[in-house]
């Protein structure tokens, strides 16, 4: 079906009629050889192209699909964000999530996932100009593909300054689009992620002082948010179970009791993540 899709499909129409052009151009006698030769090549370099460029992606036709194939629509696309990525990149994928979003396909929190699957991809294709990912739909479903972003920083910097360094640029990016937007969410999820243990997390936090954002309590709320999915074992960037005994231990019964021990500055944020 692919094959008769590329021949036949409207993309395909133009190379078409480049083809039939040139047959009938070869086809008239008295032509110099070597401008044969040249309308040869120009019609099989035509010909490979029609065959084996790829279909354009049809973002409404792929939505359709999935909501013909699957009872559960935010799964399906979840499961299968990497193939979207792969036929129309990083933008186009985030497009695809938001618009499964705005027609009602999947819910605000289904979108915050997914879109932070694709902030982690982002970075992982680009590591070294994270200005490139500051895209303007950054913010779209309350950030998630931002803090997707600065999770994966964590998750491949060598070290904690490289990783403060690269979010601190990243931030900058990103608030030439979005002025005043805030910082660092992911990457107290990140961080809490990578040492399961709350203090250091909340200390790297204060690292990232003195750059592009210097209220760092998103981040603050990052580590507490994400401790909180850890000892529900709940994976905060892909919305799955996390198998096998919690990550991190909170009694559930009394979570403000964890709080307490933290300095003031931390608690406020402790508080509102653990309600």
């Amino acid at each position: 079906m692919r094959v008769v899709h590329r021949w036949f499909g409207k993309k395909t129409l133009f190379r078409w009629i480049t083809m039939l052009a040139l047959v009938r151009i070869i086809k008239k006698p008295g032509l110099p050889p070597k401008f044969l030769v040249i309308a040869g090549l120009i019609l099989v370099g035509t010909a490979f192209f029609a065959f084996y460029s790829k279909p354009a992606f049809n973002p409404d036709a792929e939505l359709r699909r999935i909501r013909n194939e699957s009872p559960d629509v935010a799964e399906k696309i979840r499961d299968t964000i990497g193939d979207i990525i792969e036929k129309d990149g990083i933008y186009g994928a985030m497009a695809f999530v938001e618009r499964a979003f705005t027609t009602g396909a999947i819910s605000l929190t289904q979108c915050h996932i997914i879109l932070h699957i694709v902030g982690h991809e982002a970075y992982e294709r680009s590591p070294e100009d994270v200005a490139s990912i500051a895209l303007k739909k950054s913010n779209i479903c309350i950030a998630s593909f931002q803090h997707g972003v600065e999770g994966q920083i964590i998750f491949l910097s060598e070290n904690s300054r490289e990783a403060a360094d690269k979010l601190k640029r990243y931030c900058g990016a990103l608030r030439d689009f979005f002025p005043g937007i805030r910082c660092y969410h992911g990457a107290g999820h990140g961080f809490i992620k990578s040492s399961r243990d709350a203090e250091p997390a909340l200390k790297f936090c204060d690292s990232l002082a003195g750059g592009p954002e210097n209220d760092l309590s998103d981040c603050y709320r990052g580590v507490f948010s994400e401790y909180a999915n850890l000892a529900s074992r709940y994976d905060g960037d892909t919305g799955r179970t996390i198998p096998g005994e919690p990550l991190v231990k909170l009694d559930i019964e009394r979570p403000y009791d964890f709080c307490k021990p933290f300095a003031e500055r931390y608690r406020e944020s402790c508080y509102s993540q653990l309600s």
